[in-house]
């Protein structure tokens, strides 16, 4: 098993491993660089993740509705693809954000995990009140590794400025960041069909309710049964044909007629096209998207499909 959800169910005879320790929303370049050096340091020792669920600020403070930039799910998928052997995830509780940092070190990081040595970033806070520093950290039985903050373009990468330029259209400074395409996960949901009645059949999924990805039609990568299909995707509430103001990401997959109802699909997001419109006609809404999907075409060169999955795979 890869996974271990909560620090009660580790396993003794992964003791003594090599960790790094955090959140790893998204799992950035920041973070890839905490699981370069476990990956180098671990020798024949196991390379191992301590994450957590849900995020302080979704328990703390949960009518912020966090922008969650991954699932549990894909992160844990992607923290064993960049470098880690296995991952646990610790269920946070009110009680365990209470653990002082000097219980911390000793509890879980010493007796729990057997940590052997740890590899965290420059900035790394823990414990009650985030009072947890490096100086704590210090004086615990394992070796300390610390990794300088990574940055991209003088700026400090960190899941915070991710979902800042996410939710301002800014898709490509996500990207630098990330290290790849920002992409999300759902099941297809039947829709109203009126796309398909104007001649472009979307996929339609309902994002996390946090989700503050910016409104407005993106050029886009569908994976449906891992297969990739360019496409268009609309992010927003669908002004012009609905008055539920309820957030819905639909894709249309160029030259494609795709049943997708029931099935899993994600969608990687390359450039933001243009802001959220309510038109005044379904006319002038398929006069739009004839539109959106043609500049699309001529922003993304034939040859991308491919280039696109020799890239995702050596991501």
């Amino acid at each position: 098993m890869s996974v271990y959800y909560s620090l009660d169910n580790f396993p003794t005879h992964l003791r003594g491993g090599v960790f790094t320790i955090g959140n790893f929303d998204g799992v950035h370049r920041g973070h890839r660089a905490l699981l370069d050096t476990i990956r180098a340091i671990k020798h024949e020792r196991l390379a191992g993740v301590l994450s957590f669920s849900p995020h302080f600020i979704e328990l703390l403070q949960p009518e912020k509705k966090l922008f969650r930039l991954s699932s549990d799910a894909y992160k844990t998928q992607l923290l064993l693809k960049y470098g880690a052997d296995f991952v646990v995830i610790q269920k946070l509780s009110k009680e365990f954000l209470a653990l002082s940092a000097t219980n911390f070190v000793s509890k879980v990081l010493e007796a729990q995990l057997g940590i052997s040595e740890l590899v965290i970033g420059d900035d790394f806070r823990f414990g009650k009140n985030a009072e947890g520093n490096l100086e704590h950290l210090k004086k615990g039985a394992f070796k300390l590794h610390i990794i300088k903050t990574h940055n991209e373009s003088d700026e400090r990468c960190s899941s915070s400025a991710i979902r800042k330029y996410l939710s301002a259209g800014n898709i490509i400074a996500a990207q630098k960041m990330l290290g790849r395409y920002f992409s999300i996960r759902g099941p297809v949901r039947a829709g109203q069909g009126i796309a398909k009645g104007l001649g472009f059949a979307t996929a339609n999924i309902i994002p996390e309710s946090g989700c503050a990805l910016a409104r407005g039609v993106y050029a886009t990568v569908t994976r449906i049964n891992n297969k990739n299909y360019l496409s268009a995707t609309n992010v927003g509430v669908r002004p012009s044909v609905s008055a539920q103001p309820v957030l819905t990401i639909e894709t249309h997959c160029l030259d494609q007629k795709l049943d997708c109802v029931g099935l899993e699909l994600e969608i990687f997001f390359l450039k933001y096209v243009r802001e959220e419109i309510k038109f005044s006609s379904l006319e002038a809404l398929k006069i739009q998207v004839q539109k959106d999907i043609a500049h699309i075409r001529e922003l993304i060169t034939e040859d991308f499909l491919e280039k696109f999955s020799s890239l995702d795979r050596a991501s």
